[in-house]
């Protein structure tokens, strides 16, 4: 175990590093920003399935309830990195980013019951969107500018209990922290002056939200199981504090002069329920196959903007993984954990009346280290979001994630002196 950890916290380093930095994301300006995978490495690589399905090699960030498969303390650390193309109908951009993927630990109190504990991020908010006007009988011209940064990440402490023989249950309580800025600005350009107005918002948020999760497991072989699962994401009213203030900006941007508007102004952010369902045939450290179907109505959602800019959001996934033969001595490619997955997403955007959907495609591999059941996680997924059009934007995208997974079983256990 020692011999990996070096990896380990060098990938979180890389982690915390990563998640300072933001690419262009242009319909992160409404709702909440963007949403971030909330599934670990072993979820992304099959499409993001997790509702029904856990492994004892590795952390479920899906459904706290299926932790209890976790018999041995479990350390994961994960980031990633994007490249974009954004296009119109008439233009398109390039750019690439990098992010905090997670962090997690679980450990097994008693054999009825796993705790685990982490860091993700919820959401990112980064977006910037530019058009000119001609100020009539002048040769001057206003460029209006609308800008956000900022995002929403999560710090979390989740428990699995086993009740009964395949019945597990699972409760999870996130602190929801960060800001979201944005700001409104017009400038004037001339060939004698160029000089900025803006009005300047941040919303702060710090409070709680919960998740609940149950998992049900049936013997249909000698070693395989079908497996039944659900979560639920408890409508969450979250207290945010606002600061606005009214800015004069230079030509290369810098603030000369700022009026303070209102300071701790409260407020709440209304995040709308989120259920979920999944159905898995699985037989350990051999194969999963399974289905899952996630619906979160963003109609009701209320804080940053106008409602009827959201709406339902749906979401199916397909996928699953196979490891040829974990115990191989001869060929380390038959000890690798291959995955895929497919999703279909309905996305909570509306605009212009119209819905917009995103479909992707991921592929993952788990290689083992350290002769057990560690080991080094990759994912890679291609998508778009999205379509070109006169007032909407096509997003292709593509995305690494690198992690390390280290599992100990010399933790929690009671030493004996004969």
């Amino acid at each position: 175990m020692f011999k990996i950890l070096p990896i380990f916290i060098f990938i979180s380093f890389l982690s915390l590093t990563l998640s300072a930095q933001n690419g262009n994301a242009p319909y992160s300006r409404l709702g909440i920003g963007q949403l971030a995978e909330s599934g670990s490495l072993y979820n992304i690589g099959m499409g993001g399935l997790g509702v029904s399905n856990g492994s004892q090699a590795y952390i479920n960030l899906i459904n706290p309830a299926l932790l209890t498969r976790n018999t041995l303390t479990a350390y994961e650390a994960a980031a990633n990195a994007e490249y974009k193309i954004i296009s119109s109908n008439n233009a398109s951009e390039r750019n690439s980013t990098g992010n905090l993927s997670y962090l997690a630990f679980a450990f097994p109190l008693t054999r009825h019951w796993t705790l685990g504990v982490g860091l993700k991020p919820f959401s990112n908010v980064n977006y910037i969107d530019r058009f000119e006007q001609k100020i009539p009988q002048r040769p001057s011209f206003i460029e209006y500018s609308y800008e956000g940064t900022g995002g929403v990440n999560q710090a979390f402490i989740s428990s699995g209990f086993l009740l009964t023989k395949g019945l597990s249950v699972g409760i999870q309580a996130n602190y929801n922290f960060g800001a979201i800025n944005t700001a409104s600005i017009s400038r004037i350009i001339d060939n004698q002056l160029s000089y900025a107005v803006a009005l300047y918002e941040q919303t702060n948020f710090g409070d709680l939200s919960y998740k609940t999760g149950i998992a049900y497991r049936v013997r249909v072989g000698k070693e395989t199981s079908l497996n039944f699962g659900a979560v639920y994401d408890l409508e969450a009213n979250l207290a945010v504090k606002k600061f606005r203030s009214a800015q004069r900006r230079d030509a290369s941007g810098q603030i000369f002069s700022s009026d303070t508007i209102s300071r701790d102004l409260r407020g709440s952010v209304l995040l709308p329920a989120k259920y979920g369902f999944g159905i898995s045939l699985q037989r350990p450290f051999k194969y999963t196959v399974g289905i899952d179907l996630t619906f979160q109505d963003w109609s009701s959602f209320t804080g940053l903007i106008l409602r009827d800019t959201l709406q339902s959001s749906q979401k199916i996934t397909v996928g699953g993984e196979i490891t040829p033969n974990i115990a191989s001595i001869g060929s380390y490619l038959a000890r690798i954990t291959y995955r895929a997955g497919v999703t279909h997403t309905i996305l909570p955007y509306l605009l212009n009346g119209n819905s917009l959907n995103e479909t992707s495609i991921s592929l993952g591999f788990s290689l083992p280290v350290n002769r057990g059941l560690s080991s080094i996680n990759m994912a890679f997924i291609g998508g778009q979001r999205g379509v070109a059009g006169e007032n909407t934007l096509k997003e292709t995208f593509f995305r690494v994630h690198l992690g390390l997974t280290v599992n100990d079983q010399s933790w929690f256990y009671r030493r004996k002196i004969r």
